[in-house]
């Protein structure tokens, strides 16, 4: 595979990880402990994050951690955590949007109609 047409759907993003956690997952031996150790990540991650906003309020106008790091990591916790839980990603990323809509008032309608123009 040419890895510059890398583009899988959420389906093969939790397959992927979970193939790739098999050979280099190490913190962990349980699903309970495995949970535990994305939610540290996931701590650190947001000092990541927090840290390089904090360097642009000073002036700073690197925030390509956010590109690096935060947003890859991002997907890979989420991928995590759905093969964790027996999540399905996609369906988990539909029903939020939806949720979303509906409490912003403008219905599941908007939701499906965003998931239409971004899937053409």
């Amino acid at each position: 595979m040419n890895m510059s047409e890398f583009d899988p759907t959420l389906s093969q993003v939790s397959a992927i990880q979970t193939a790739f956690d098999s050979d280099n997952f190490s913190g962990a031996d349980t699903p309970e402990g495995k949970r535990r150790h994305i939610l540290l990540h996931l701590g650190k991650l947001i000092g990541k994050f927090s840290g390089a906003e904090e360097q642009v309020d000073h002036g700073a106008t690197d925030t390509s951690i956010i590109r690096t790091d935060v947003i890859p990591d991002l997907v890979v916790f989420a991928a995590q955590l759905a093969e964790l839980e027996g999540i399905n990603l996609a369906e988990a990323y539909r029903t939020r949007l939806e949720f979303v809509a509906e409490r912003n008032g403008t219905g599941v309608e908007s939701a499906s109609a965003a998931i239409e123009r971004g899937l053409e």
